[in-house]
């Protein structure tokens, strides 16, 4: 676990880590609380700090600890919420909790090989920036309008513009 420094907030600083050789729920939850414990004998009367967002490798046992350690939720709460927040009608109180964001480097990783594996090699680099533009959205809106547009340039590389024109 990291926080930004305090000279410069480039800088990640090392807080807390966790080696076992069991990655149960349980154990992640159990590490979490811990540290929260340690904080409140080393910081007497002062509340723990709820981060704004979680920063993960998609360990989806650890975005369910996080979710259940800072905002008290299970994923399908989360998932609820998210739709909530991508769709303009969240709660006050659905933007003070905890949102759980995987690594970018690690989605396009697996998105890569995906990638690979269907599309051909001319047209890989347009597909990962494709998805690339999609994970960056931050409304459902400008996510369907992007997908609009994606699904538009594929289908002219794929049947050409004059079939795309074309009314029917």
């Amino acid at each position: 676990m990291t926080l930004p420094g305090v000279v410069s907030e480039d800088e990640l600083i090392p807080i807390s880590s966790m080696i076992s050789s069991s990655h149960s729920l349980i154990d992640i939850i159990h590490w979490l609380e811990l540290f929260k414990h340690y904080y409140s004998q080393v910081f007497v009367g002062k509340e723990f700090p709820k981060p704004k967002v979680i920063l993960s490798d998609r360990a989806q046992i650890f975005l369910c600890a996080a979710l259940k350690v800072w905002s008290n939720e299970k994923m399908h709460e989360f998932l609820d919420r998210s739709y909530r927040i991508v769709n303009g009608d969240a709660t006050n109180e659905d933007l003070q909790l905890t949102n759980i964001h995987a690594c970018m480097a690690h989605v396009l990783i697996d998105t890569r090989r995906t990638i690979n594996k269907f599309i051909i090699k001319e047209y890989r680099e347009l597909a990962i920036w494709s998805i690339a533009l999609l994970i960056n959205r931050c409304t459902w809106i400008e996510f369907k309008r992007n997908w609009q547009i994606i699904c538009l340039v594929f289908l002219q590389i794929h049947l050409g513009e004059k079939h795309i024109k074309q009314k029917y």
